[in-house]
């Protein structure tokens, strides 16, 4: 009859082994009494979770009554025997709560009759791999039996992982909280036999034990940072949904240059305890665009993190990080493809004539050092429909990247806004969708869906959108700003004109500009209070703000809306001749309706090669 397997636990130069009650250095075997022991073990065990003083008290006094300073006696005398030589750290104290073992643990498993072994064979060091929306890893040989985990007979097929939480407030560096559980799962999401949700799927404040319900998992992973002097302590957890009852921990101590280590480490012992595989052979693709240099990832993590804000601010600083990652590693592809996705879209604050060329160097250099990258091949795609104007050819670029990485987001964004302003507002719609599902969280990805029914005339689907997105952040200006053009098509101008004045207001356009617009409208109407808006952005021309990027863009529409043909079309040739957003939205925005029936529209979308799109 095989018996439960029986474990041994490895710790720095240490080996504890519970059946035979013994605690050895190398080959010298190190005393401890029976009940320092067996605080060890506890310790050990739950290792890099925090162990109350109640439950070590319960599980090494059970039944007897002993004061709480017994633990701190106990805890000091393991120290005295582990932390050696001067300086090593293996039990941290949490006041006034309890004990954490805080040093990495192996454990290994074995059984009596035909036992089921777990063999780690040590990470093997060889390229490092960008994978996906993830991060770089040392490629590690695992070779594992086929387990169910911890005894309880239920194979794990989904495994969600949930963002880090920084361990205080002064730990606090949200990139690097995300960055970190995107890379262990993207890891993970390369074993064939697992299923890893993007970490973007987890609701913002959900419960853990929620989100692996939720989203059909057997197995979750938690984790926390701490930052001190240059080292990161990461822990992990790896819990079963069902009774979340822990399956493995550990902590992780390493200069921040070794973070690239640290989430290899985490993914490959996950997978191990899973009985998993990670393989050089058949779950990392050939190696390009690579960066073994932690510095370069973190602040590619810093920029991507910063990018995601998409105001023309924290793009700018974005633009800084990535060209410093860039700098120290020049051949580091993604955070190419960050770059050309900072230089691609106008909330930059750039023109168009400077972004273009830049948007255009930085994605070819990406593809270059990584020719199957998603990133880069998305970054492309944008960059030919959207600077310049090689419709079909951006449609092929989307194709390929969504192909590469199918749980990208930003590629069904992208594709998505792309298929809806070329008039394919039903195929826009499915992989905004899909880009929605893959990142609940993304209000630019939810405002563009948004956009899509609304063109598509799901005027109830989107109300429904727009209420699900202002509970994430009800001062998001593309709710109003659509909510808006939902009233304009119910025939409800008031309401449409205070949502359009409300999303002006939260986007920040001067509390005197917006009062303007309302006085107009009271006294002239929706007419009126279009020439006032044209003054207004005319008068834009001469400051130096943002706005101004696209003023020819916006002032387009705003003489196509006035019925105003000879002034559209002179700011459209404007705007096509300095590569403004003019052109992609001549096929489906409506502010252009009134120029439909002009043969000079039929002309302009022959020359940009839309006629037949």
């Amino acid at each position: 009859m095989v018996r439960r397997p029986v474990a041994t636990y490895e710790f720095g130069p240490f080996r504890l082994s519970p059946v035979e009650w013994r605690l050895t250095r190398g080959e010298r075997r190190i005393e401890l009494s029976p009940k320092a022991f067996a605080v060890l073990l506890l310790m050990v065990e739950r290792a890099g979770t925090l162990v109350l003083k109640e439950e070590i008290l319960d599980a090494v006094w059970k039944g007897t009554f002993v004061e709480e300073a017994n633990v701190a006696v106990y805890i000091a005398a393991i120290r005295r025997v582990l932390d050696a030589p001067p300086g090593a750290n293996y039990i941290e104290t949490v006041t006034k709560r309890g004990y954490r073992f805080v040093a990495p643990v192996t454990k290994r498993e074995t059984g009596s009759v035909e036992p089921a072994p777990v063999v780690l064979v040590a990470p093997v060091r060889s390229r490092r791999r960008w994978l996906g929306r993830g991060a770089p890893f040392l490629i590690a040989a695992v070779l594992v039996s086929s387990l169910a985990i911890s005894g309880g007979g239920t194979p794990v097929r989904v495994v969600v992982v949930m963002p880090f939480h920084a361990a205080s407030s002064a730990d606090h560096q949200e990139y690097l909280e995300s960055g970190i559980a995107e890379a262990v799962a993207v890891r993970l999401g390369r074993i064939s036999t697992l299923r890893v949700p993007p970490v973007a799927t987890v609701r913002s404040g959900e419960d853990a034990f929620q989100a692996a319900r939720r989203l059909g998992a057997e197995a979750v992973v938690t984790g926390s940072i701490r930052e001190s002097a240059g080292h990161l302590e990461v822990s992990a957890q790896l819990f079963r949904a069902r009774d979340a009852s822990p399956i493995w921990s550990s902590t992780f101590d390493a200069a921040r240059e070794q973070l690239l280590d640290i989430q290899n480490d985490i993914a490959v012992r996950i997978a191990a305890r899973l009985g998993a595989g990670l393989t050089a052979v058949n779950r990392v693709r050939p190696a390009h665009g690579e960066t073994t240099s932690g510095l370069a990832y973190d602040f590619f993590l810093q920029g991507r993190e910063q990018w995601k804000r998409r105001t023309p601010e924290s793009v700018q600083r974005a633009i800084a990080l990535y060209q410093q990652a860039t700098q120290l590693d020049p051949n580091f592809a993604p955070a190419y493809a960050g770059l050309a996705n900072c230089y691609d879209i106008t909330n930059s604050g750039l023109p168009a004539e400077v972004r273009y060329p830049l948007a255009k160097l930085n994605a070819e250099k990406a593809i270059a050092l990584d020719p199957d990258s998603a990133e880069g091949h998305t970054a492309l795609a944008f960059m030919r429909y959207k600077l310049e104007w090689r419709w079909r050819d951006a449609d092929t670029e989307f194709k390929r990247a969504v192909g590469l990485d199918p749980q990208y987001e930003l590629a069904h964004h992208w594709y998505g806004e792309f298929l809806r302003l070329m008039g394919k507002t039903e195929a826009g719609i499915a992989e905004l969708r899909a880009a929605v599902a893959l990142d609940p969280e993304s209000l630019a990805t939810r405002t563009d869906l948004i956009a899509a029914l609304v063109q598509g005339n799901h005027l109830s689907e989107a109300r429904a959108e727009i209420d699900e997105g202002s509970r994430i952040d009800p001062s998001w200006s593309g709710f109003p700003a659509w909510m808006s053009e939902i009233f304009r098509r119910e025939g409800r101008e008031l309401e449409s004109v205070q949502n359009l004045w409300r999303a002006m207001s939260l986007r920040g356009y001067p509390l005197a500009d917006v009062n303007a617009l309302r006085d107009a409208y009271a006294a002239g109407g929706m007419k009126a209070m279009l020439r006032a808006q044209a003054k207004q952005y005319l008068r834009q021309g001469n400051e130096p703000a943002s706005a101004k990027v696209e003023l020819a863009t916006v002032l387009s529409f705003t003489y196509a809306q006035l019925d105003d043909r000879d002034e559209a079309f002179r700011w459209l040739d404007i705007a096509i001749a300095h590569h403004q957003d003019a052109a992609i939205h001549l096929l489906t925005n409506p502010a252009y309706d009134n120029l439909r029936r002009d043969p000079r529209f039929d002309r302009l979308l022959e020359r940009l090669g839309l006629k037949n799109f």
